[in-house]
This record gives structure tokens, sequence and C-alpha cells, in this order.
């Protein structure tokens, strides 16, 4: 483990990152009622149903119902007589993915979109697009937080020749060559993350943010027993942070505490960790665009912040408003630290 360090705080803002994971129950606990046309947002288990894949994977010998779903698709992968299968599954499931939808009103994508910084990451596993959608109907996505696709994402596209990030259909701004649309990583018994090349990238930089973060908050994902290779890829860029004992665990879950901090404990330090069960109760809720200065007040001053959370809203231009007298602290470089 690195030498131990104090976090780094210049005119009153910290500089390291906050960074956001993202897992399926994060979208479905944003959209609980569906999509914007009520599109039901699926978990993996919920994926044979929801896609009407059912009669399908009887017809192909698989018992009904399906105890677990990337078992069964790892088996079709396998498989080189299920190869017309697997191209119907990846099909559908892409196509499904990119009709999903957010909400027109204000959602917990826009609360993350807008209460990050520059210097702050979400990295999400999810194919839905809930997250750029975000980004682009809210008039803060410039001051907002860089975004990693770890499974890839229905909505983006690179050229990885000139590490250029985009919209499919959309060109490279360096080579002139039309983006390639990112592979989704599909469930399979193991995740070979440095396979594709652009996926290796995005853990790269997931790396990269972890070994230098103060908060690190895991929204609604499991950590399976299925993405060990992910789980150690974390585990060992968090721990091995200089300021890692100086920061803390955020988990935003409904299951119990207890429970959640022992499924946690490699990448817990001590105490230093707190749950959260609904995004409302979250740092980045009740402290937007403040979050890691709120960590440092209550962990290292011992000062604990008054709480200024998001107001009730019912338009994105509320949210816009709330957060541009933030946006222009920190374009000015100043702030009350006393506050």
């Amino acid at each position: 483990m690195a030498k131990q360090a104090i976090p780094i705080r210049e005119d009153g803002f910290v500089v390291h990152p906050h960074v956001v994971l993202l897992g399926a129950g994060a979208s479905f606990a944003a959209c609980p009622n569906g999509d914007r046309n009520g599109r039901k947002i699926p978990l993996l288990k919920d994926l044979p149903e929801i896609l009407v894949l059912e009669g399908r994977l009887e017809a192909a010998g698989f018992t009904l119902p399906i105890a677990d779903f990337e078992e069964t698709f790892t088996t079709i992968c396998e498989r080189s007589r299920h190869a017309d299968l697997r191209a119907e599954i990846e099909n559908r499931v892409f196509n499904y993915f990119s009709e999903l939808e957010l909400p027109v009103e204000p959602n917990v994508y826009d609360h993350l979109v807008s209460g990050l910084r520059p210097k702050d990451v979400i990295a999400t596993f999810n194919w839905d697009s809930f997250l750029i959608q975000a980004m682009l109907r809210n008039k803060a996505f410039k001051t907002g937080p860089q975004f990693l696709f770890l499974h890839g994402n229905v909505l983006v596209a690179h050229c990885m020749e000139d590490r250029v990030t985009g919209f499919p259909g959309n060109t490279c701004s360096k080579c002139g060559k039309p983006l390639t649309q990112s592979k989704l990583l599909y469930p399979v018994g193991k995740k070979n993350y440095a396979e594709d090349g652009f996926i290796a990238s995005q853990w790269d930089q997931l790396k990269r943010h972890l070994g230098f973060a103060y908060g690190f908050t895991i929204f609604r994902y499991s950590g399976p027993k299925t993405d060990a290779e992910a789980r150690s890829l974390m585990a060992n860029e968090w721990v091995s942070s200089p300021i890692y004992r100086q920061s803390e665990v955020e988990i935003i879950d409904i299951l119990d505490r207890d429970e959640l901090e022992k499924r946690w404990e490699d990448i817990i330090f001590s105490h230093h960790s707190r749950v959260a069960h609904d995004f409302s109760r979250s740092l980045i809720f009740n402290h937007p665009r403040r979050s890691t200065e709120a960590l440092y007040d209550s962990l290292l001053m011992c000062n604990p912040r008054r709480e200024e959370p998001f107001p009730k809203v019912k338009s994105i231009d509320q949210i816009s408003s709330f957060i541009e007298p933030l946006v222009r602290e920190e374009q000015e470089g100043r702030r009350n630290i006393g506050a």
C-alpha cells in the first residue's frame, strides 16, 4: 500500500475526484415504473422474459424458468450449434436498450450529471444511454463529470487509433473516418476486459481515477462472483491510493447495512463507509457539486457541513437554475470554506 497522505485542497476545493459506479439497479431505481414509454428496465435475470426469449431458449433445450441467465448465456456462447441463438439474443439486447428513453420529469440521472464536477467520474456497467440522455438535456453538461462505459453502450462509438469517442454515425474529429460502434460486453462466465480495445481503455481510465479518488460511491451494483475480475481491478487501485485511509466508500442500495458492508469489506477501510437506501440520502444529492468537500469537512476537519440538497423540482431547467451559482463559484475559483 502506498504511503498515506492528506487529500489536497486548493482554494477551498478538493482536487481529488469522486468516482461513482453504476450497476443495473441504478437504472431500475431511476425508472421503477419503466422508461418514458413504459418499457421495463431489465435486470439481468429479467432478460429472457422482457426480451421474449423464453420460447427460443426452450426450443434450444434449456429448461424454463431460467434460474441464472448469465450461466445460460455462457453455455450458449460455448456451443457452436447455438451461434444463431447467440446472435439473436445480442441483437434483441441491443435493440431493446437502444429504445429506452428517460422519463420527461427530472430523474436520478439528471441529479447525477448536475451534481458532480469535471474532475469527477461516473463509471457504468449499463448498456442503456440514460447517462448520455441526461447529459444532453441538462444545460450544465459542459461542467459535469466524465463518463466511462465499462461494458460498452448503445449510444457510444469510438476511433481507437485517435482515442476519440462520440456518437454512432459520426466521424472521428481527427482522422475523419466513421466511428466504430462500441461492442456490448455480454454476460459470460469469464469477462476479458483487455480483449476489446475500447472497453480496455475505459477500465484503464477508471483505475487511474480510483488511484487518486477521495470518494467512491457504489450505486446498486452487486459485484457478482462472475465479475470477480472487475472487483479485483477496482479494489487493487482503490486500496492502493495514497489517501485511501482518509477517504470513504458510500453504498446506495436497498439491502441491510450489515450485508452491504460484508459484501464490500475488501474495499472499506475500518469504519469509513456509509449506506444510503435511496439516492435522496446520498452525498451527491445532499451536497451537489460539493460531495468531496463534505467528506473532507467531516472526516478531516471533524466539522460536518450543513446539507444543501437538490430542491424538489418539476423541470430540468429548475435543476440548472439551482446549480448555476455553484458552477460560477467553481469557475471563479472561490469557496467559503466555512459555509
